[in-house]
């Protein structure tokens, strides 16, 4: 006797998923950007972490930084400010600042060549910028 035919088939309903709380990155983040950020000296990861949250949660790859935001992860306004300073010489941002205002970040995406545990930067892909490192917005 074969049991199959008596088998009452039941619908296969997805298992429900608990809405998750709480911030997080949106990605994809590019690992090799992390990297290169990741090497340079004080808190330019912290930092460069608070600019990849701002870009996925505002859904742009320009952001008005949040030095608030960035006393959340433990960087302070002096070494935010060296943190940016730092990431836009190594290529990785561009900055427009003003005065009396957060500074305006552009994420740049960017080609690298890897060479015995350092990054160099290769080509910016990114948009034309103007002189004196401010960009167009």
């Amino acid at each position: 006797m074969d049991l199959e035919q008596f088998r009452i088939p039941t619908p296969i309903s997805p298992i429900p998923q608990k809405r998750r709380k709480g911030k997080f990155l949106k990605g994809p983040i590019p690992l090799d950007w992390l990297q290169c950020a990741g090497q340079l000296s004080g808190k330019a990861l912290h930092v460069g972490i608070v600019l990849q949250f701002l870009s996925g949660v505002q859904r742009s790859s320009k952001v008005r930084f949040s030095y608030s935001l960035a006393e959340e992860f433990g960087v302070k306004r002096h070494s935010a400010y060296r943190a940016l300073k730092a990431l836009e010489e190594r290529g990785l941002i561009k900055i427009r600042r003003g005065i009396g205002k957060n500074p305006i970040v552009r994420l740049e995406e960017y080609v690298i060549k890897q060479s015995s545990n350092s990054f160099n930067m290769v080509e910016t892909t990114g948009g034309s910028s103007e002189p004196g490192g401010a960009f167009s917005v």
